[in-house]
């Protein structure tokens, strides 16, 4: 018997991004609605102000003994939500595993996953349900930058910008990355970056506002890619539902030696406009929902590759059967502008709401496929 979902958060982002404030809105603005918000407070500053400091020994060292304790921590924390007796539980971390990659040599980081004997997708995408990754003023409004609320932050203008790309970079990959930068006020920024919130936590009320795009047929092999890339390999099975507005489908998403599953609902409300819920679940699970398989809809198998460009994670999907490669990027609000990386607009030409496109109407024609 498959335990009770908890959905768990990382609340992450650059120096003086407005995490500790989005923390404290969130646990309010959730708690309103009937959630009871456990929250897992940031290591690194434990660690700090109690005299542990990464300057004084290895950042091998002190990143390992702070991953230990992060996971230690979480664990224990997630047991005893798991005790909770309250219907609507939700766990926020401040910061997560992955932020230990922005102050590290990369194969310092895969040394020391060797050493604590996990991959990648152990440590990133099984452990939590969603990123909520928040921008730092020092990119583009250093004049609000400030190291005097937090006694473990040391970093100038320069640095802060530095760090804030190491720690979004490290988060690449996972699948399901939001990035709030600062357009706008502080009252947007928290209001975008609670939208995500509410989605991993299955409030039906935000939208999942998506852009699609189709590469040129006649172009050889993947574009350029503007920026630091994850690649990930998913297979993807559409499941048999009794409502025909709503598509339900499990998948498999693996990188390196790991794999995670997630069973996934999305409601069409208007052209590239959907509802969704998803959660991840075992791979037993996994297997279990494959028994309801629409015999109709064929396996998708895609590599998918994962990149931030202009402060928006862009998804490229490259489906070898079919020899089609899309591009898919979400956005926070209604209304705003989309601009493609530098070369894509004149190779991709873009197909929202076209259901000819659709993963579902994909599956279909490859379940046609002998």
């Amino acid at each position: 018997m498959e335990r009770r979902h908890i959905p768990v958060i990382v609340i992450t982002g650059g120096p003086c991004s407005g995490k500790t404030t989005l923390i404290s809105v969130a646990q309010q603005r959730l708690a309103d609605l009937g959630f009871t918000v456990i929250t897992v407070s940031e290591a690194a500053t434990e660690f700090i102000v109690g005299g542990l400091k990464p300057w004084e020994i290895s950042a091998e060292s002190f990143q390992l003994q702070l991953m230990r304790y992060i996971m230690q921590k979480e664990d224990i924390f997630k047991a005893g939500a798991l005790a909770h007796p309250g219907e609507k539980v939700v766990i926020l971390c401040d910061r997560g595993t992955m932020d230990s990659r922005a102050y590290m040599a990369a194969h310092e980081f895969d040394r020391m996953l060797g050493t604590l004997g996990y991959t990648i997708v152990d440590v990133c995408d099984k452990r939590y349900d969603a990123v909520v990754f928040m921008e730092s003023v020092a990119v583009d409004k250093p004049e609000l930058f400030t190291i005097e609320n937090n006694a473990a932050r040391t970093e100038t203008v320069g640095a802060a910008v530095g760090l804030n790309q190491k720690t979004l970079d490290a988060w690449v990959g996972h699948p399901h990355l939001t990035i709030v930068d600062n357009a706008d006020s502080l009252e947007s920024k928290l209001t975008r970056a609670f939208a995500a919130i509410c989605h991993a936590v299955e409030i039906p009320a935000p939208l999942e506002i998506e852009h699609k795009f189709v590469l040129d047929p006649g172009y050889q092999g993947l574009p350029p890619f503007p920026a630091h890339t994850v690649q990930a390999a998913i297979e993807q099975y559409y499941l048999k539902t009794d409502d025909s507005d709503v598509e339900e489908r499990v998948r498999a998403w693996s990188r390196g030696r790991g794999t995670v599953y997630y069973h996934t609902f999305k409601e069409l409300v208007r052209p590239g406009v959907r509802r969704e819920w998803e959660r991840n679940i075992s791979e037993r699970a996994f297997f279990e929902l494959l028994k309801r398989a629409d015999p109709e809809c064929g396996k998708i198998e895609k590599w998918r590759h994962c990149f931030v460009w202009n402060g928006r994670y862009y998804e490229l999907d490259s489906i070898p059967r079919i020899g089609a490669v899309y591009l898919e990027v979400e956005l926070t609000e209604e209304g705003e502008t989309l601009e493609l990386p530098p070369g894509y607009a004149e190779i991709f030409t873009e197909v929202t709401g076209d259901a000819y496109h659709s993963n579902h109407q994909i599956a279909r024609r490859l379940g046609q496929i002998p």
